[in-house]
């Protein structure tokens, strides 16, 4: 997509390089609960969230690449998710 970051120096470990604000962050977690209040279905509150706001994510979206969905996925597949909150 022709977007990276790349070091010029060397890098100290634990060398913090950029901080991005959480509301600049869309996720599942960052998309917040149903109406009713609960939790419910994380992509599904995502797939909300980037509806309402599709024109603020469009450049990041465009350079998206299709990829399969975690719900078709093989169980050794599955497995690389453990430890996310896709788990």
């Amino acid at each position: 997509a022709g977007y990276g970051c790349v070091a010029l120096q060397p890098l100290r470990r634990g060398e913090e390089l950029f901080r991005v604000p959480r509301a600049a962050c869309l996720g599942a977690t960052s998309a917040g609960a149903d109406a009713d209040g609960t939790d419910g279905d994380c992509q599904r509150r995502l797939a909300l969230a980037l509806l309402e706001a599709t024109a603020d994510w469009a450049p990041f979206l465009a350079m998206l690449t299709p990829a399969r969905c975690p719900w078709v996925w093989s169980e050794s597949e599955r497995r690389q998710l453990d430890g996310t909150e896709l788990e």
